[in-house]
């Protein structure tokens, strides 16, 4: 007996339709589909040298709060990566804020809004349309959302890992 509580006829039309999504085929999809993680940075892990002058300032402090320099180097790399993703949080947060009609029709400004924003505007420019300001608004709200969930990850993780690197310490 399956413990499962689909019937057998569910269980074969998933795994057929499995077999329907299987991820680019293309080496072009390949390709783009292979950058996907590193449109933001965040995941690319930090290499810095105990050199680094803010690697060795914390290093530093840290020793001298009682911390070996295997331990003193993790925490640092550990400090600095949270430092990192509160920055990319800071940053997207600053640049979303909020949409006026001015920032539309200025395309310095235009262009530090994301990408799905961009296009609608020139898609609106383009066809001698009013600009929907407040529809702009409602996608950037959904786009800053998405952000959010994203960073959300990524200082859950950061924070994982100071702390135990302090527990280990």
């Amino acid at each position: 007996m399956s413990l499962s509580k689909s019937s057998p006829a569910k269980r074969r039309a998933n795994r057929l339709n499995a077999l329907h999504s299987t991820g680019p085929k293309s080496q072009q999809g390949k390709a783009r589909s292979a950058m996907n993680s590193k449109k933001h940075g965040l995941s690319t892990p930090l290499n810095l040298s105990p050199d680094d002058p803010k690697t060795s300032a914390i290093m530093t402090i840290l020793q001298a709060e009682g911390y070996d320099e295997t331990q003193s180097y993790e925490i640092t790399i550990c400090i600095l990566e949270y430092d990192r993703v509160m920055k990319a949080i800071r940053n997207d947060y600053l640049r979303n804020s909020e949409v006026d009609e001015s920032m539309l029709y200025d395309l310095k400004q235009l262009k530090e809004l994301p990408s799905p924003i961009v296009i609608m505007t020139l898609n609106s420019m383009m066809n001698g349309k009013a600009l929907p300001v407040d529809r702009i608004q409602e996608r950037l709200t959904r786009i800053e959302a998405k952000t959010s969930r994203r960073h959300h990850r990524y200082l859950r993780r950061t924070s994982a890992q100071l702390t135990k690197a302090i527990r280990r310490g």
